[in-house]
């Protein structure tokens, strides 16, 4: 029987899709702490999971007001970690139809699985455009004049492949499989 979760944890999917993916190895972004992370393409008729999200941000906020300082500020003016593909990047067109947000973790390595719970290690079957469910929770941070709610990582699974995202990948077979040419002939 599984735990009951947190207010301020949730699960996306599994029509989400992973973007930006970076849940094999740390990444360190503009000079930053290295972390694992992920962007979650939610797309807004998966009412379920974004309903999640915004009950879990909520929960964040309710939760943390003590971090937020002496005068707490209202919660419509913090950053909200979920995002308007639509507004936000108009041009691209993974975005289109869906919400948005990135996901961090600075110290554990997400569990990543398949959808029979097995642990999956080879990275080439993680990347960006696979759909998946995925584990996280909302937290409020303040720091310095900058104030919000961010999201953690814990566990992504996946539950199907999709088309890469960012480019096109070609596999190496595909790339010299058909090279007849003997040049040392």
């Amino acid at each position: 029987m599984a735990k009951e979760k947190r207010p301020t944890e949730f699960v996306l999917g599994p029509k989400t899709r992973a973007s930006y993916v970076h849940l094999m190895e740390k990444v360190s972004m503009n000079d930053g702490k290295p972390h694992y992370s992920c962007c979650f393409l939610i797309p807004k008729d998966d009412t379920k999971s974004v309903e999640a999200v915004k009950k879990a941000i909520r929960a964040a906020y309710d939760e943390g007001q003590d971090k937020l300082g002496k005068t707490v500020p209202p919660f419509e003016s913090l950053k909200s970690p979920l995002h308007d593909g639509d507004s936000e990047h108009p041009d691209r067109p993974e975005f289109r139809g869906c919400y948005f947000l990135n996901a961090k973790n600075y110290n554990l390595q997400p569990t990543v699985v398949d959808s029979k719970l097995n642990p999956i290690e080879d990275p080439m079957e993680i990347y960006s455009g696979m759909y998946c469910k995925a584990f996280c929770g909302a937290y409020v941070f303040a720091k310095q004049f900058n104030k919000g709610i961010a999201i953690t990582l814990e566990h992504v699974m996946k539950v199907a492949d999709g088309d890469r995202l960012g480019g096109a990948y070609t596999s190496v077979a595909d790339a010299f499989g058909d090279e007849d040419e003997d040049f040392l002939s």
